[in-house]
């Protein structure tokens, strides 16, 4: 059964709120780091690097839809 929030937000939640995207973005740089160098690196890891690439494609989807 839904009912309405009783009690405001916490400022802790607030504050991770803020943090996250920022967060989400060190991991998207990192991401595509490391899977341009898995793809750079041979054959056998070019698969690693082009899920890596995706993932951080989906990361930056996500900041764009919490931040609009």
């Amino acid at each position: 059964m839904w009912r309405p929030m009783a009690e405001p937000v916490s400022p802790l939640f607030r504050s991770i709120a803020g943090a996250a995207p920022g967060i989400a973005m060190v991991a998207m740089f990192l991401l595509v780091i490391g899977g341009i160098m898995l793809i750079r690196r041979g054959a056998d890891t070019r698969q690693k690097g082009m899920l890596m690439l995706i993932c951080a494609a989906v990361l930056f989807a996500n900041v764009l839809i919490w931040t609009l």
